[in-house]
């Protein structure tokens, strides 16, 4: 269990329940939701409700547990959406080998060794505690003990079929987990050192990039043309036996965008006027914009911005107009002359609760004067499930249903295919709410809890067209927030983890849509 104790630093009291890492918040008398009986994590192969132990692992798929952190190098990206009216810029091509599921690797991983198996991937291995039903434990090893794809999603690729696998067996019970088997008995082993192993969903594997300087839960992040900023949100200030001691954070980090997408160092570029969680950051027109948030156990309706200068550092911050009402959980999104608010609540004490309100603020001299409202068709999303592409907004409503309106109108909105959810968010009841819409060049991209994702296709007209499963990110729960550069590169930042070892979630991972 962790706790935030009232200090110097941290005037509200929350708390954050441990149900795989990090996965649930109380602020004041408001409760973070997630799901209390998600499956483990793919690949940690602990029991559900152990407490986390030991340092966080560092590694990517296939590396063998260990990565060094990328040294900066080259000159920085020029460009992102929101940066006042940059062209996109196309990123390296990088290719698909195949759509749809990621195979298994089929490698080998006697005793569940570390390392041994890929990104995504779990041991079939059936692990015994000291007692069973009938006394002591000493029934046989009935797993191939080799690496297989986690299928929670029901996703198998070809030749596999998905099947409950007995990982561990207790007098308290057992536990199954979903793993993908060759269903003909002769499935090739996958890379390194057999065949490569493609991508899915036209979306790329996930690259781990440098680590933020501390762990982040419930902050915000943004792109400029060469950087990507965070600020506020939560870090664990003291692990102790039972649990920790978490601590508000007013300070803004950014990292230079390298010519690969790769980010540089991170480091200090200012100071919030006040520590936030639940706020919104853009950027516009050279300046970084904060707007609302929740400071103790209010929401504010406060909007700062500061100039970016060259270093990435931030000048002095400004009042802007605020917005109409104090507002927290929100998507603040940037278009070439005007900053949006979408989604988010009122409602401190139901925060679940959303709003069918978008605002517009058009930015006139770096200026934000005015804020202008404009009305959903239903109710939308609480929590960060807006985007902007092709000149429209894109919008998550409460019930898991997707809409779009034009920029320039903000009117007539229009209804597109509802992504396929099945369960993974649980709109409208207690459970796993989390939803990260992003726009990439030709795509939409929807990061879930447990880093499930999907994509689907935009049409010249905006229309969007064919969700489908898309390459999984399996290190975060929820409470992390994204950033999109200008060459459509995401990257996720922080936020709870979904595997028991890591205490502390600091990493940084991303990803890019594949060129078709």
């Amino acid at each position: 269990m962790f706790r935030i104790a009232a200090g110097p630093s941290a005037r509200v009291r929350l708390l954050l329940l441990v149900v795989l890492g990090l996965s649930a918040c109380t602020c004041g008398s408001r409760a973070i939701p997630v799901s209390a009986s998600a499956p483990d994590a793919p690949g940690s192969g602990a029991t559900t409700g152990r407490p986390p132990s030991g340092d966080p692992q560092r590694g990517t798929p296939g590396d063998g547990g260990t990565m060094a952190t990328r040294p900066p190098s080259g000159a920085p990206r020029q460009g992102t959406p929101g940066d006042g009216g940059a062209t996109s810029v196309r990123p390296p091509s990088e290719t698909t080998t195949q759509q749809g599921p990621r195979p298994s690797s089929f490698r080998t991983c006697p005793n569940k060794a570390p390392g041994g198996c890929d990104y995504g991937e779990a041991c079939d291995f059936t692990e015994y505690d000291v007692l069973c039903a009938g006394g002591p434990c000493n029934t046989p090893q009935t797993g191939d003990q080799r690496c297989h794809r986690v299928c929670d999603d029901g996703a198998c690729g070809s030749g596999e079929t998905c099947v409950r696998r007995t990982v561990l067996v207790s007098d308290t019970g057992t536990r199954q987990q979903p793993l993908c088997l060759c269903a003909g008995g002769n499935c090739p082993e996958r890379g390194p050192g057999g065949i490569p192993q493609p991508a899915e969903g036209g979306l790329a594997l996930w690259r781990r990039e440098r680590d933020l300087p501390m762990d982040l839960y419930y902050h915000a992040a943004a792109a400029s043309p060469d950087r990507v900023f965070v600020s506020g949100g939560l870090h664990i200030q003291q692990l102790t036996g039972s649990g920790a001691t978490l601590k508000e954070n007013a300070k803004v980090f950014s990292a230079p965008l390298q010519p690969d997408g790769s980010l540089g160092e991170w480091r200090e570029s200012g100071t919030l006027p006040v520590p936030l969680i639940h706020h919104g950051m853009a950027v516009l027109g050279g300046r970084l914009f904060v707007a609302g948030g929740q400071r103790d156990n209010d929401f504010t309706a406060s909007v700062v911005s500061a100039p970016i200068r060259e270093d990435g550092s931030l000048g002095p911050w400004r009042e802007e107009a605020p917005l109409p009402q104090p507002r927290g959980w929100h998507s603040l999104v940037a278009s070439d002359e005007a900053l949006w608010v979408a989604g988010g609540t009122i409602d401190s004490g139901n925060f679940t609760q959303g709003r069918r309100d978008v605002l517009r603020a058009k930015v006139s001299g770096a200026r934000v004067t005015a804020w202008e409202s404009f009305d959903a068709p239903t109710e939308l999303h609480y929590d960060q499930g807006a985007a902007l592409a092709n000149g429209r907004l894109y919008a998550v409503g409460a019930r898991g249903e997707l809409s779009s309106v034009p920029l320039d109108t903000g009117r007539n909105w229009r209804s597109e295919p509802t992504p396929p959810w099945n369960g993974t968010v649980d709109f409208g009841a207690s459970g796993q709410h989390g939803v990260r819409l992003v726009a990439l060049h030709d795509a939409l991209l929807v990061v879930m809890p447990r880093g499930l994702t999907l994509t689907a296709s935009l049409q010249p007209d905006g229309t969007v067209k064919d969700w489908r499963p898309a390459s999984r990110l399996h290190h975060v729960m929820s409470s992390f927030a994204t950033a999109t550069s200008r060459t459509g590169r995401v990257y996720v930042l922080g936020g709870t983890s979904s595997t028991p070892a890591m205490q502390r979630n600091p990493e940084v991972w991303s990803t890019m849509e594949l060129t078709r």
